[in-house]
């Protein structure tokens, strides 16, 4: 498992073979590539499993006010590598 931080937000690449608790009682998420944003602050978190979604959750982060211009490119940058090329 890979991740970064950001000074707000936890970002994790969670590959293919890795089997991580999910919400709710006995759920996985198995064998999905995605990747988990968590806000550090509150562990509140979102499981992302392709780019147009991770793109469209963080546009709206940055409109709220809950990121700034680096960390949303950064995310982007490190998500698009995740995805496009493994």
């Amino acid at each position: 498992m890979n991740s970064f931080k950001t000074e707000l937000y936890q970002v994790t690449f969670n590959e293919e073979h890795e089997t991580i608790p999910c919400a709710g009682a006995n759920q996985y998420l198995d064998n999905l590539e995605h990747v988990t944003i968590t806000r550090l602050k509150n562990d509140e978190y979102v499981d992302i499993f392709n780019l147009p979604d991770l793109c469209t959750n963080v546009e709206e982060m940055l409109t709220n006010g809950l990121l700034d211009v680096q960390e949303a490119l950064r995310i982007i940058q490190k998500s698009a590598r995740f995805f496009l090329v493994g």
